[in-house]
């Protein structure tokens, strides 16, 4: 049991490491400061996974205090499923 408790540690660090690297990677400073830089999530979309979507409207959906941007907890709950 104590095993199982300290793989799952390490996975959910492992994780918040990749939540913060691809938010760096997409223009964000780290996780207190910074946001993602638009046009960089929408090349990364487009380019890397082919999705043709309407980055307005994805864009109003994923940005939960609606400040225009999209910050380290709105990209966290974008990638968590």
């Amino acid at each position: 049991m104590i095993q199982n408790q300290k793989m799952k540690m390490l996975q959910n660090v492992d994780q918040e490491k990749e939540f913060t690297n691809t938010f760096e990677a997409l223009g964000g400073v780290n996780k207190e400061l910074g946001f993602i830089n638009k046009d960089k999530l929408q090349k990364l979309l487009m380019d890397e996974f082919g999705l043709e979507i309407d980055m307005e409207l994805f864009l109003k959906e994923i940005d939960i205090d609606k400040d225009g941007d999209i910050d380290f907890q709105e990209l966290r709950n974008l990638l968590k499923f």
